[in-house]
């Protein structure tokens, strides 16, 4: 009887929060309350528009109406994707006010991803922006862009909907990463609060500065505006630049912060930091936080460091309060919160005592389980064996911890293969998963690391096939797979993984130096003034410090927008036209793109052939797009076979040097001359995409006439010009009852130069121009071509026409491959795999 008293009695001091008043948490109730007590106070700062209480309380009831009058009603979900701005604090009320189950996507979800979330989600509604439209094509969901909201909510009342939630119902839905490598959806109620004093409206500033579609999201949100304070919106991109961050939060008088270990000690790094004089509280929270970084906190800040344990399942369950006066080597992650447990048992469920380490178990406010998957549910969320309220349930985490003196719970690690990467929790399965479906990936394995300053990275293991991958291209192929938090930092290319006896992979032996590319950087030598100059513009761009002449660009961190940015700089600065092409194609070095410098006006060798990937037996030959580029081909000719060679064929004037063709049949001609540079007689096989693939069909078409053989011609989501030009008469008629001319005015132009064949009179020397009105002007001849076509499901639903239009230019051999998605998204990953794939059995086919 003593020992169970004891325990008991342990369970009260150790396992459960304190026992306090609740009631139901309804936040945007609770912001409507201080709207009435403070109607004329600011609510909203940010740089583009301030908001009243009253104001944001007002078009948050019209938001919810509008909602309101679309479906929405209770546990009906609304997806929100917008970038950070007032509108996304306007929806978040509207859709708790309407009732709905709130879903925030952030804006850098990849569209492979992001279809995943929508098949489990099913929303009632998508809240978004023309940017991100196109991602919904295939939603059956109503539409609402940002960009419409005003002229929609003028329309309907300011008076609240009148829908009354239940602290059971799924206010909020968060996903995660998956333990079977699909993102999971985590239903959130509105649940209880634990009552309590709450701090004096109006005497607090917040910061909205995440994007992430997180609880930290919610958090930074909802805190401020239920407790009556303000709210400031953080500018694009400042999370990002921490230097400025600091600026801001000490320009503004921002007293509360909500921050990640990785970002907080970004942020300490800065000598701005030490402006940010009032700045009280800063909640830090989703990874483990260093007795080092503790130390930093409290030497550069005056306030109190709130720490905070938890999981997207069951938030905020332990929390810890520190001050100066706080021991920072104190390694604990704090005492259980009021309303929370959280409990330290062994494999049969035993609560263990002080100092002896087990897994960690969860429970008090607590989500309801996973959206659409009952057996997850039940496997992660089981009945709680220490409370005789049958409803009571537990979470388990996979941490592994202890008690220690004092009622403290101190976290050592995972059971599993989840990791915390700068706050979010990521599956490391997933990952490999993700890695291993690269075609150019024959093994992955990816492991956690903490850096010399105690932060937790990703660092994977790569054996490549044969061909020159690089981890640039494997980057650039997880950026559309991934989100960018689950992208390693750091890639070990081998040959070979280590295997164990039984063939599996060798995690022990996976030590990075032992593998040679990861050795100590040595400079290749010293780099010339001129190179000086790029490395310089390199680091800023890249945000890296050591950079050799011979590293390459993507290999750095490097992304397509980086290296738009990157060469928009070297541009400026050199007063030169480099075109972007010559980034992937040719090295991606601070080596080669100093040559091209160097060539000036002359330009390389062959201005109008590139090599993108060599290989055996006949090449296959890219076209350029409009625009004279070929970086649409990057991906696609990356997942081809190893083996095979592909060439681009660049457009004349690309370089500014060249007077541009300003002619299909000119252009076609220009591609023939230099592919035959590299091979001088057919069979040849020639693909284009999207503009590329009309040229491409005239080169056949001269080739035909020239008795050549082209053996395969490939159109990839080509629209034929006859269609294009009903599309831009249409487009033409709509701009003109809009009361704009100038589409009706080209269209009348066009006409009457085909009319009277004045094409050849067309001169340009700007490149763009030229080849806008070469495409404008063409009418493909019908040659009753045998072509093999590649085409996009939303392509072919636009016109209603597997062919795009090219039915009656085409042979009866011809074939057509559909794939899902759009125009885009087909020369993406993860599509662009399967087309690839396609391909090569094509090519393969032939030899």
């Amino acid at each position: 009887m003593e020992i169970a008293q004891e325990r008991e009695k342990e369970i009260e001091e150790f396992c459960r929060g304190k026992k306090v008043r609740k009631s139901p948490n309804f936040p945007h109730q609770r912001f409507s309350q201080h709207a009435r007590d403070f109607p004329e106070s600011l609510a909203i700062i940010s740089d583009s528009q301030n908001m009243t209480f009253r104001e944001l309380d007002l078009s948050s009831n019209r938001f919810a109406n509008l909602l309101k009058s679309r479906g929405v009603e209770r546990n009906k979900v609304v997806v929100i994707q917008l970038d950070r701005s007032l509108a996304m604090v306007v929806s978040i009320l509207g859709v708790y006010k309407a009732g709905g189950s709130c879903v925030l996507i952030e804006p850098a979800a990849p569209p492979y991803r992001l279809e995943k979330m929508m098949s489990i989600l099913q929303p009632q509604c998508v809240i978004t922006t023309k940017s991100y439209a196109e991602n919904y094509n295939r939603c059956l969901a109503s539409l609402f862009l940002e960009e419409d909201l005003d002229a929609f909510l003028s329309c309907f009342p300011d008076e609240p909907p009148g829908v009354h939630v239940a602290p059971e119902d799924t206010a909020h839905i968060f996903f995660t990463s998956g333990s079977e490598g699909e993102p999971k959806a985590v239903a959130f109620p509105y649940g209880w609060q634990a009552d309590g004093a709450q701090p004096e409206p109006m005497s607090e500033r917040h910061i909205y500065k995440t994007d992430s579609g997180t609880t930290f999201t919610r958090a930074e949100i909802l805190r401020p505006l239920s407790r009556g304070q303000q709210l400031y919106i953080a500018p694009s991109g400042l999370e990002r630049n921490f230097r400025e961050l600091a600026e801001y939060i000490a320009n503004n008088s921002i007293t509360h912060l909500i921050s990640t270990p990785t970002a907080l000690r970004e942020l300490l790094a800065t000598e701005e930091v030490k402006n940010c004089r009032a700045l009280r509280s800063v909640t830090c929270s989703g990874e483990k936080i260093s007795s080092q970084l503790k130390r930093e906190f409290f030497s550069r800040l005056n306030a109190e460091l709130v720490v905070s344990y938890g999981c997207t399942e069951v938030p905020g369950a332990v929390s810890y309060v520190m001050t100066r006066e706080d021991d920072p080597d104190h390694d604990v992650a704090g005492k259980v919160a009021p309303l929370m447990e959280a409990y330290v048992v062994d494999s049969a469920l035993n609560i263990l005592p002080v100092g002896v380490e087990g897994e960690i178990f969860l429970g008090g406010l607590m989500a309801t389980g996973y959206l659409n998957n009952p057996l997850l549910t039940q496997e992660r969320f089981i009945a709680n064996p220490f409370d005789t309220d049958k409803s009571s349930r537990l979470f388990k985490t996979g941490d592994r911890g202890c008690w220690v003196k004092g009622g403290f719970l101190q976290v050592k690690g995972r059971n599993d293969g989840l990791v915390k990467i700068r706050g979010y929790r990521v599956e490391i399965t997933e990952v490999e998963e993700t890695i291993a479906r690269l075609p150019f990936v024959r093994q992955a394995a990816v492991v956690s690391e903490i850096s010399g300053v105690g932060i937790n990275n990703l660092m994977a293991f790569v054996a490549v096939s044969s061909g020159p991958i690089s981890v640039g291209d494997i980057k650039i192929a997880l950026s559309k797979m991934l989100p960018d938090y689950m992208i390693p930092s750091r890639f070990i290319l081998a040959d070979e993984l280590p295997l164990t006896a039984s063939g599996k992979i060798d995690r022990k032996a996976l030590i990075p130096s032992s593998f040679e590319n990861d050795k100590p950087m040595t400079l290749s030598r010293i780099p010339d003034n001129l190179e000086r100059e790029l490395i310089s513009i390199w680091r800023g761009v890249l945000d890296v410090k050591k950079i050799d002449v011979r590293d390459n660009f993507f290999d750095l961190g490097g992304s397509s927008l980086l290296a738009a940015q990157m060469i928009d700089q070297v541009e400026r600065f050199f007063d030169v036209r480099v075109p972007l092409d010559l980034v992937w194609f040719r090295g991606g070095t601070v080596e080669s793109l100093a040559v091209i410098l160097r060539e000036g006006s002359s330009g390389p060798d062959n201005m109008g052939l590139v090599n993108i990937k060599s290989g055996k037996g006949n090449p296959l030959f890219f076209v350029h797009v409009r625009g004279g580029h070929l970086s649409d081909y990057y991906h696609l000719a990356r997942c081809m076979s190893p083996e095979q060679a592909v060439y681009g064929l660049q457009a004349r004037g690309v370089f500014g040097i060249e007077r541009p063709d300003s002619s299909v049949p000119e252009m076609a001609a220009y591609c023939i001359e230099n592919m035959k540079r590299v091979q001088a007689a057919g069979p040849y096989m020639i693909a284009g995409y999207s503009s590329g693939g009309t040229v491409a069909f005239e080169m056949a078409k001269q080739l035909k006439a020239m008795e050549e053989e082209v053996r395969m011609l490939v159109l990839l989501d080509t629209f034929c010009p006859v269609v294009e030009l009903s599309r831009r008469w249409k487009k033409a008629f709509m701009r003109l009852c809009e009361g704009k001319t100038h589409d009706l005015r080209d269209a009348v132009y066009a006409s009457l130069i085909r009319g009277l064949k004045l094409e050849k009179m067309l001169k340009f020397r700007d490149l763009d121009s030229a080849h806008k009105w070469a495409y404008r002007l063409y009418k493909p001849s019908e040659e009753r071509l045998s072509v093999e076509f590649i085409v996009a499901a939303r392509s072919v639903e636009k016109i209603n026409d597997d062919f795009l239009g090219w039915g009656n230019y085409l042979a009866e051999s011809s074939s057509v491959s559909q794939f899902p998605g759009g125009h885009v998204e087909i020369i993406r990953y993860p599509t662009v795999i399967d087309v690839a794939k396609v391909l090569q059995s094509r090519i393969d086919a032939l030899s």
